[in-house]
């Protein structure tokens, strides 16, 4: 990338930010996991993998998960 393609960052004050309406969030699990790019984190060996695979299987299938709504639709994750 050369200095030419660079943008530069858009400041804007904290007023700004706390008037600013944002869209409202899609959440694959109901107030629990929104739309788009998470990350879990954790100490090795307490379940993270499983927990993320019965996420996924809930929502692949358009199951509750803890008795949480989830929209149906595709999943993916990148290997570690």
């Amino acid at each position: 990338m050369t200095v030419q393609n660079v943008k530069k960052l858009a400041v804007i004050d904290g007023e700004t930010l706390m008037d600013a309406r944002l869209p409202k969030r899609n959440f694959c699990v109901e107030t629990l996991l929104p739309e788009g790019i998470s990350m879990l984190g954790g100490a090795p060996k307490v379940g993270k993998s499983w927990m993320v695979l019965l996420l996924a299987l809930q929502v692949a299938k358009g199951d509750p998960l803890w008795k949480l709504p989830t929209k149906q639709g595709t999943v993916s994750a990148c290997p570690a």
